[in-house]
């Protein structure tokens, strides 16, 4: 068995159909490879189209919160607008209680002098006719503390008739008012 090898000459002219028969099939494999990558990376659960949807999906919630957020400020600069106006307004009236104020304490304050005075000249000689008065009433309850004592002294020691009398009209005087 002799196996006749071809002669360099012989395979010069098929040297390039190899080649490109070659260089195709790598290319080949090249791009299915290629192709496998790109449906991973377009996937739309894990890959770039996964991240594209959650950024395009982020852009649409922080664009509807923004108009939120401007249209609550529109609102609330009419309303501290409208406070301010308002609050504008309403300085002179109330500069004016002040005032009135004012002058309504500096007249109480003198009114509560003067009363002062006059309930200081007033009060003394009624303190003084009161203390009188108490000490007028101490003497008569001690009196009659005394007339007590001396009483219940009497019906102790034995008495003949006329002071029993005296001893048994005295617990009707005091009973009888």
């Amino acid at each position: 068995m002799d196996i006749a090898i071809p002669s360099l000459t012989d395979i010069t002219p098929h040297i390039a159909d190899i080649v490109l028969i070659f260089i195709s099939g790598m290319a080949c494999l090249y791009c299915a490879m290629l192709s496998r990558r790109l449906k991973k990376l377009n996937n739309l659960k894990s890959g770039v189209g996964a991240s594209i949807l959650s950024l395009t999906q982020a852009i649409e919630d922080t664009h509807k919160a923004a108009q939120d957020a401007q249209t609550s400020t529109v609102q609330t600069v009419e309303t501290l607008r409208h406070l301010l106006d308002k609050s504008e307004s309403a300085a002179p009236k109330i500069e004016a209680l002040i005032l009135e104020l004012e002058e309504v304490s500096k007249n109480a304050k003198l009114q509560q002098s003067q009363l002062n005075n006059i309930v200081e000249t007033a009060l003394s000689p009624a303190i003084d006719k009161a203390q009188t008065t108490a000490s007028g009433l101490l003497k008569i309850v001690s009196d009659i503390s005394r007339f007590k004592d001396t009483v219940s002294k009497s019906e102790d020691l034995p008495q003949d008739g006329k002071s029993d009398r005296l001893v048994t009209l005295a617990p009707m005087k005091r009973t009888a008012p």
